[in-house]
């Protein structure tokens, strides 16, 4: 099985072409070795701000921004989404992310829910990946119940059941990263707590860069990767294990005996 996915794509230029360019061939060569691949957006889909009404401006705007670009890719395969917090608008005011919900969903990006939790069934493995609406979670109580209650089911259905079970936490916010936003994000720190030691993998943008960054006794090992159509500095921390600003998009490849994740750098990039 693999899982594709890239974060921060929200603005129409030679970069975001490269990157949807570059998954597409991803998947086509996926299926050719029948990997089944899937596809994930972690958010920022659409820069400045997502749709603020319906108007045929702002439909088209958001069409030709982000919407159209991928229909190379969600012709060969399935394009999963989560909302960042461009989707809720920026300085200029507060945009509708359930309107750009469904715009995506005509154009067959898949919003399934705010927040819900995608199973992935292999011959002697289960993935469970948890993606999760973090600009929201702080004042989203039934949002952190939930999650927290997903996360101890998948832990207590692998114990019963002996299965391999990988759990992938997605957000747009990382837990944790050393890019221009850089930090611990607490709110979700706090709000997980315990359940972090749950977590094998946590995937996320919102930092205009990549990174790898190591499990600790309180985070889980983390990829960013935020370079979907524009870069930012980024720094090297306590936990880094690799970081850059090229153009990129991670890959999972799943069985019942690894979680392997990679990051895909688009040769001959530069920093811009």
């Amino acid at each position: 099985m693999a899982l594709h996915f890239f974060g921060d794509i929200g603005t129409r230029n030679q970069r975001q072409a490269r990157v949807i360019r570059a998954l597409t061939q991803r998947v086509e060569q996926d299926r050719a070795h029948e990997l089944y691949p899937l596809v994930f957006g972690l958010g920022d889909w659409v820069y400045p701000h997502g749709p603020k009404n319906d108007s045929m401006d702002e439909i088209k705007r958001v069409e030709n921004t982000v919407l159209v670009p991928f229909k190379p890719l969600t012709d060969i395969c399935r394009v999963n989404a989560i909302l960042g917090n461009h989707e809720y608008g920026d300085f200029s005011g507060a945009s509708d992310p359930s309107l750009f919900m469904k715009m995506a969903q005509k154009h067959e990006i898949h919003f399934n829910g705010r927040y819900g939790r995608l199973k992935l069934d292999g011959p002697l493995w289960r993935a469970d990946i948890i993606y999760i609406d973090s600009s929201t979670w702080p004042v989203d109580a039934d949002q952190a119940d939930w999650i927290c209650e997903q996360l101890a089911d998948s832990a207590e259905h692998e114990e019963t059941s002996g299965q391999t079970r990988w759990r992938i936490l997605a957000a747009h916010h990382p837990i944790e990263s050393y890019g221009e936003h850089h930090g611990e994000t607490l709110h979700l720190n706090q709000l997980l707590g315990p359940f972090l030691s749950l977590i094998d993998l946590s995937i996320c943008g919102h930092e205009h860069d990549n990174e790898f960054l190591k499990a600790t006794s309180y985070h889980p090992r983390t990829v960013v990767t935020g370079t979907g159509c524009e870069s930012r500095s980024v720094k090297k921390g306590d936990n880094t294990l690799y970081c850059s600003n090229k153009a990129a998009f991670g890959s999972i490849i799943l069985d019942e005996h690894s979680l392997s994740v990679s990051l895909n750098e688009l040769e001959g990039d530069g920093t811009s």
